[in-house]
């Protein structure tokens, strides 16, 4: 019955590793052509489609649950702020 707690500590490890190595990646980026530009928009666009719904429900479940966990929280306010911000920034320099 140890399998489980092993399996509850290498899984978000692993995870969060990955997470971290998709970063590293994303900030080495080159520029490239225009082509590479919207594939970069579109793999980021996508992602951000993608988890903040997760981000959204589970603050919900959490919230219903009376568990919330700060961290999902946070990250949720920081993906959305990290949006708004971009996309501010993105109208007044162009």
């Amino acid at each position: 019955m140890e399998m489980q707690p092993m399996l509850e500590m290498i899984l978000p490890t692993l995870a969060a590793v990955a997470a971290l190595i998709v970063l590293a990646f994303g900030l080495a980026e080159g520029r490239g052509d225009e082509r590479d530009a919207l594939h970069r928009y579109l793999a980021s666009r996508t992602g951000f489609l993608l988890a903040l719904p997760v981000l959204a429900v589970g603050t919900l479940w959490q919230t219903y649950t009376h568990t919330l966990d700060p961290w999902l929280l946070g990250t949720l306010i920081a993906a959305t702020l990290g949006k708004v911000i971009g996309l501010l920034y993105g109208r007044v320099t162009h």
